[in-house]
C-alpha cells in the first residue's frame, strides 16, 4: 500500500489517480488517495509549483498538509491554473481540454479524496 500512495504522490495528473489503482478494494483505494493527497500538497509546494497564498500554505502545513474543503477549492483552482499555463504555453486549443477543466471547477475542490469520481 505505501509503494501505491508513494506512486500517488509523485503524479502530477490527479484524473490518472484511478488507473494505478487496479487490484485494490474501496478501502484500500480511499485510504492511499487520502495519504496520498497530503503527500501531493507538500512536494508541490516545496516545488513552487502550487500556487496558494503563503498563509495558507502556512496553515496547510499545521494541519499536516490535510485541506479543508476551501483549501482543496483553492488547490484545485492552481492546479486549474497550471493547465490553461501549459495549454498557453503549448498553443493548445483543444475543446477535450477546456472541457476537462470546466470539469474539475464544478467538482468544487473535493479533490482526489472524492473516491466515488476515481473510481471505474
Amino acid at each position: 500500500m505505501e509503494e501505491l500512495v508513494q506512486k500517488l504522490a509523485s503524479i502530477d495528473e490527479l484524473e490518472t489517480w484511478k488507473q494505478y489503482c487496479q487490484g485494490y478494494n474501496s478501502q484500500e483505494k480511499k485510504a492511499a488517495f487520502e495519504r496520498a493527497q497530503s503527500l501531493w500538497i507538500a512536494r508541490k509546494v516545496s516545488e513552487n509549483t502550487l500556487y496558494l497564498h503563503p498563509e495558507v500554505i502556512s496553515d496547510l502545513q499545521k494541519q499536516n498538509w490535510l485541506p479543508n474543503d476551501l483549501q482543496k477549492r483553492m488547490i484545485w483552482a492552481s492546479a486549474c491554473w497550471l493547465l490553461v499555463r501549459v495549454a498557453i504555453v503549448d498553443n493548445v486549443s483543444s475543446l477535450s481540454k477546456l472541457a476537462y477543466l470546466r470539469n474539475m471547477v464544478e467538482i468544487g475542490g473535493k479533490m482526489s479524496t472524492n473516491v466515488k469520481n476515481l473510481r471505474s
